[in-house]
């Protein structure tokens, strides 16, 4: 120990004392961006590092890392590479990454890549319910469903899938057995997942719903058969679900309450049940052909005739019993549902017309108020029209069954002209903001119900010269353009015919259809 000279201060010398050094963690070229930038250690826990929750920062350490410098790709000094070619090394050794980087959230928690999410998002796109033409409600509900139910999950992404596969004209051979194959994987993941499941009433609403996306599945890809035996499969599942239900409430179908999942399922059936399926729509103006008919199974329902509103609420609320009305038409003798009334003396024809007439009477107030407002709600007007064709052509269908010998029949041109002139002032006051979903969703689908079923020509060539206005970016204009100018009796190309069947489930799906078809 020594004391330095004019201080107080004592210095104690230690020769051999080791020189202190600061222990280091093993070198790594990971961890967050955060730590990082704050130069300190990350312990690169996940969904985010210690240090990042701590100091209440966004930590991107789920994301997968990507080197800013290959090595392996370096070549070694003194090579003969290394002096010919070290400029293109040094620009192809720095990897830039460009990726948006995202806050971890639940999309990025269900979806397993970006290509899952892109079949999802077309799937979506596809279904999109815009309000043109009659929503449906458990195609609405679906995406969200979706998110939490890994079945119904997979079954969409292989839909999403199979659209590209199987109805995108501009596609080669090669991506669409790329795109068939990947379809395949999810739809199978689908199918081991309901196999193995136990049954629960959960489950028998799952399998339920999953049988329709089934049915949508097939449809794409052009397998009636399979859609008629997975739609057939899941009414039964539905009616051992509600039946089940019953008997859990003690009480009978229609007095069942039902979440609006279960009410959109039971419509569905009830509507697939109803309405033949459209799987020829007839473009080149020669007459639809309805080559799908079902017959209803049950001897009880949710709805009754005599309990048929004096007025509806909305146009979900006129939808859910024009299918009833269209039901009872079409599928069941009328006889057996008047109630305690005395016997009816009414003929068949008297009937169906009354009860026809009394659901137009409540459904009035509707449209009466969708065109006084039409300026301000084109896609309720719409929608509306729409309703008020399916009246005319239901009551049209009645005359042919029971008054073929008349010959006065409801004109229905007018209002197919108003649904074409609303899609057209909607297509002019579209633009590129708004997106494609608008143009292919919102204005074209009402003019494919129009072309489904009007034959008027003049009418025909009014939507022909729309959609030669249609913007490019439109995938429906083209294809529908090519299917309108077909020659009589030439065979549409496979894809196109793929695209004209979709269309038809999509709007028997809605309920676009009457009962009957005309003979």
């Amino acid at each position: 120990m020594t004391k330095l000279p004019g201080t107080n201060v004592l210095v104690l010398d230690l020769p051999n004392r080791p020189k202190p050094t600061k222990k280091r963690g093993p070198n790594t070229r990971t961890g967050c961006k955060e730590c990082k930038r704050r130069h300190i250690k990350c312990d690169e826990g996940k969904p985010a590092c210690r240090r990042c929750v701590i100091a209440g920062l966004t930590c991107d350490i789920s994301f997968t890392q990507v080197p800013t410098r290959n090595r392996a790709l370096r070549p070694r000094e003194g090579s003969q590479m290394s002096s010919a070619s070290s400029t293109t090394t040094n620009e192809s050794a720095e990897i830039s990454d460009y990726r948006i980087l995202t806050k971890p959230n639940h999309i990025l928690s269900i979806f397993g890549n970006q290509q899952q999410w892109n079949f999802f998002s077309a799937f979506v796109f596809t279904s999109q319910q815009t309000g043109t033409v009659p929503i449906n409600t458990l195609a609405a509900l679906t995406p969200q469903i979706a998110h939490g139910d890994t079945v119904i999950r997979e079954i969409c992404v292989a839909i999403g899938a199979a659209a590209g596969a199987f109805t995108d004209p501009n596609s080669d051979a090669s991506a669409d057995e790329k795109l068939s194959r990947t379809s395949l994987v999810h739809y199978n993941r689908a199918v081991s997942t309901i196999t193995e499941a136990k049954t629960t009433s959960d489950t028998l609403l799952t399998v339920a719903v999953a049988s329709i996306l089934f049915v949508t599945y097939d449809m794409l890809r052009g397998d009636t058969s399979s859609a008629f035996v997975h739609f057939n499969h899941g009414r039964r599942v539905a009616d051992s679900y509600f039946d089940r239900r019953c008997k859990e409430r003690g009480v009978a179908l229609d007095s069942l309450p039902m979440s609006t999942l279960e009410a959109a399922l039971y419509e569905m059936v009830q509507r697939l049940t109803t309405y033949p399926w459209a799987l020829e729509l007839g473009f080149t103006s020669s007459r639809a052909d309805h080559k799908a008919h079902m017959y209803c199974e049950r001897s009880d329902h949710r709805y009754r005739l005599e309990d048929l509103p004096a007025w509806f609420r909305d146009l979900p609320h006129a939808l859910t019993w024009w299918d009833v009305v269209q039901h009872y038409l079409y599928h069941h003798d009328l006889a057996k549902y008047q109630g305690h009334q005395t016997p009816d003396k009414r003929t068949p024809w008297e009937q169906s017309f009354d009860i026809l007439q009394q659901w137009h009477n409540g459904f009035l107030p509707l449209l009466q108020c969708a065109r006084q407002n039409k300026t301000q709600d084109l896609y309720t007007y719409m929608s509306t029209c729409i309703l008020e064709a399916l009246y005319l052509e239901a009551l049209t269908n009645l005359h042919l069954k029971f008054r073929p010998d008349s010959n006065v029949f409801p004109d229905n041109r007018s209002v197919y002209l108003e649904i074409v002139r609303a899609a057209r002032e909607m297509q002019q006051n579209w633009n590129q903001a708004r997106g494609i979903a608008v143009l292919d969703n919102a204005v074209a689908r009402p003019l494919i119900f129009v072309m489904f079923k009007c034959r008027d020509a003049s009418i025909r060539q009014e939507i022909q010269e729309m959609l030669m206005r249609f913007d490019p970016s439109s995938q429906l204009a083209l294809p529908l353009l090519v299917m309108m100018n077909r020659e009589e009796g030439k065979e549409l190309p496979p894809k196109l015919r793929n695209v004209e069947r979709a269309l038809g489930w999509h709007l028997t799906a809605c309920g676009c259809n009457s009962g009957a078809s005309s003979p």
